[in-house]
């Protein structure tokens, strides 16, 4: 873990002219995951692993239209759906209001799995 962060750190640190740890000798990192991960598993939210498949027709597909016309109508960064080059034929609509809400203030950095958990 410390190879994969320790260079984004030190970077960081330099940037913000911190003073002492400024070499990789100087940085050292603690791991507590592995008492609370099952052997061979990584830990996530807990949300399963969905796709832009498992928006299932009707009910989902039709809240995910209204949470997408709802971000267009508050959020000017949202694309309304009847702008939009997708007609509503999933999964392309699909994709079409997950990636118009990902850009919405209220969905962004929300990853798409975690969309799709909510949405069901």
């Amino acid at each position: 873990m410390l190879q994969e962060w320790q260079p984004t750190i030190l970077d960081g640190l330099r940037r913000a002219e911190a003073s002492g740890v400024m070499t990789e000798s100087d940085l050292a990192m603690a791991f507590y995951g592995d008492p609370f991960r099952p052997a061979g598993r990584f830990l996530d939210a807990g949300d399963p692993s969905y796709t832009v498949n498992d928006a299932e027709p009707g009910f989902e597909q039709k809240l995910l239209l209204e949470w997408w016309k709802a971000a267009a109508a508050t959020d000017p960064a949202v694309v309304p759906p009847d702008q939009s080059d997708t007609l509503m034929a999933a999964p392309g609509a699909v994709q079409a209001a997950l990636l118009a809400l990902s850009g919405s203030r209220f969905f962004a950095g929300l990853a798409l799995r975690a969309m799709i958990f909510d949405l069901k």
